[in-house]
């Protein structure tokens, strides 16, 4: 990934590349074994699980990834190695010279790493074009590059951070290079999107809060990596992949309520809070009534800081009550279309697609009130961290989408990147940038 902002910024540069060659090489591991029945046949091995029933496994390394195996065909793949399996003798990092060249002569024979190829780059290069087809063929093989991805998240996000001031002083000075600037950012912002998307995904997730667990969040949520960014679609991204980090983060979450935080940080814990309750339901009592709390507190001396704890609580409240509820108004924000009425029955996926093609258009800003409400938290019952693909539309539906103003609204979207005050008051979509 080729950048224009300091020598730190390179070091990150150079990072995202070796993670995207190793994301590469396991999509086109996948395709190959996919292509190449006689292959797959030749890889795998049949190990016993602990009831006695025997598996046809492709094992990359002792921990994972893993693919599932009957026969030639693949009927599924695993981000670690089940510890109910014996695990095979062979993996595809130890296995012999032969097995290797076996196996590469495939990929090359097969076309397999330059499909993958092709793949990875639009999702990181070209991101603004990429369509639910695109991401579903990606997302077919999210389990052999998950742990990467995150990893990738990871350093474009302190990439991002470290280029920031750079990156918006040469728009304000209208520098000949802003183009570029303004292209590498939201390329990292989107493609931070797709792979934090793809990370949070699936039933093995458990290593997502294990991880968050393990060290002290000084600057770092499970969602502040992407909401920081102050898009809509970032913001709800954000929410949806936290989810997936179990109510074992929820004190740590609200830990960043109690303290002396900026509001963007306060928005980003009711953010990721109200996420994972949608998710795991059975805590929303215990969350709503901790989350109030920590936000009546604030407000004893943050009183400048009050209209926008009440916003949060009750978008809070009305996206885990009433989801319904939330859904309508997300409608009525984001929708143009006459025939809709409050006592019309609403079709999920027709908000969905509205609210998606509301916020691409115009790349909204993720940390506004609007109405007395917050749009990305109401909009998180929308959106099912299982299904990721979601987050994107269909090619038909993005040729509905009018891309004149994606230079302006680039601009505005790094210029408020990063910022911690929240606009109140506002009542009109027109005027969320």
């Amino acid at each position: 990934m080729k950048t224009i902002t300091g020598e730190r910024s390179k070091a990150y540069a150079e990072e995202l590349d070796s993670i995207e060659r190793l994301i590469t090489e396991r999509i086109a591991i996948g395709l190959a074994l996919e292509r190449d029945g006689e292959l797959a046949i030749a890889l795998s091995s049949t190990v016993r699980g602990l009831g006695g029933e025997c598996r046809d496994v492709v094992v990359i390394d002792t921990t994972g990834p893993v693919i599932f195996m009957d026969g030639a065909t693949i009927v599924g793949c695993a981000t670690f190695f089940p510890a109910s399996l014996t695990l095979p003798k062979d993996t595809l990092v130890s296995m012999g010279d032969q097995k290797r060249e076996r196996l590469w002569a495939s990929i090359k024979r097969s076309n397999a790493f330059i499909d993958a190829q092709v793949l990875v780059n639009s999702l990181i290069r070209r991101s603004e074009a990429v369509d639910r087809e695109m991401f579903e063929r990606i997302y077919k093989w999210r389990h052999l590059f998950a742990a990467s991805s995150y990893k990738w998240v990871t350093v474009a996000s302190m990439m991002i951070d470290t280029s920031r001031k750079g990156y918006k002083q040469a728009v304000l000075k209208r520098e000949m290079r802003q183009r570029y600037v303004l292209r590498e950012y939201q390329n990292l912002v989107r493609a931070m999107g797709a792979l934090i998307s793809l990370a949070c995904t699936g039933p093995d997730t458990a290593w997502l809060s294990e991880m968050a667990m393990s060290f002290p969040w000084h600057t770092w949520t499970p969602s502040l990596v992407l909401s920081r960014e102050r898009s809509m679609l970032s913001a709800v991204q954000a929410g949806s992949a936290a989810s997936q980090f179990g109510p074992e983060v929820i004190s740590r979450y609200l830990e960043r309520i109690g303290g002396k935080e900026s509001p963007l940080v306060i928005y980003d814990a009711v953010l990721g809070l109200t996420a994972i309750a949608t998710r795991h339901r059975t805590h929303i009592d215990e969350i709503l009534e901790r989350m109030s709390r920590a936000l009546t507190a604030r407000q004893a001396y943050a009183h400048d800081e009050t209209r926008v704890m009440e916003a949060l609580n009750f978008s809070a409240e009305l996206a885990l009550r009433t989801p319904e509820v939330a859904i309508r108004q997300v409608d009525a924000w984001c929708s143009t279309r006459a025939h809709v009425t409050p006592s019309m029955p609403l079709s999920e996926d027709d908000v969905r697609t509205s609210f998606i093609q509301r916020v691409t258009q115009d790349d909204v800003d993720g940390a506004v009130v609007v109405d007395g409400c917050f749009p990305a938290i109401l909009a998180l019952p929308l959106f099912d961290p299982s299904r990721p693909e979601r987050f994107y539309l269909r090619s038909l539906e993005r040729r509905e989408i009018d891309w004149r103003n994606a230079a302006s609204n680039a601009r505005q979207a790094l210029m408020r990147s990063g910022t911690p005050r929240i606009e109140c008051g506002l009542s009109s979509p027109s005027r969320l940038h």
